[in-house]
């Protein structure tokens, strides 16, 4: 969805006047790619707090005072909402975005028309 959002009016009329652009359908053909990013390096785009840190923070809040790993990752997956690029970002490489893979994981990647 972020690919086509990089995708506006203006470069679609600059198509259709240069003479490349014909009928009313179009086709976009988009990949992803492995980002030179890790998971794990991301932080929040409002407090810079790194994802590992948010996770202790909601466990606080839960009433987990010193929680373990497994604690962490128990409670991150009961989440309802997860990782967005909206609230995310990767410090190493401002283009990574967050995707879902076919297999359910999580992964930074790249995306390209």
């Amino acid at each position: 969805m972020h690919c086509m959002t990089r995708f506006t009016g203006y470069e679609l009329n600059l198509l259709a006047d240069c003479g490349l652009l014909k009928g009313k359908r179009i086709a976009i053909d988009a990949t992803t790619l492995e980002a030179n990013a890790a998971m794990r390096s991301i932080v929040r785009r409002d407090t810079g707090e790194s994802y590992e840190e948010f996770l202790r923070g909601l466990a606080k809040a839960s009433g987990i005072a010193t929680p373990t790993r497994e604690d962490l990752a128990r409670l991150d997956r009961k989440r309802k909402k997860r990782t967005s690029n909206k609230d995310w970002k990767s410090p190493a490489d401002e283009d990574a975005r967050v995707a879902k893979m076919k297999t359910g994981e999580t992964r930074a990647k790249y995306c390209f028309l």
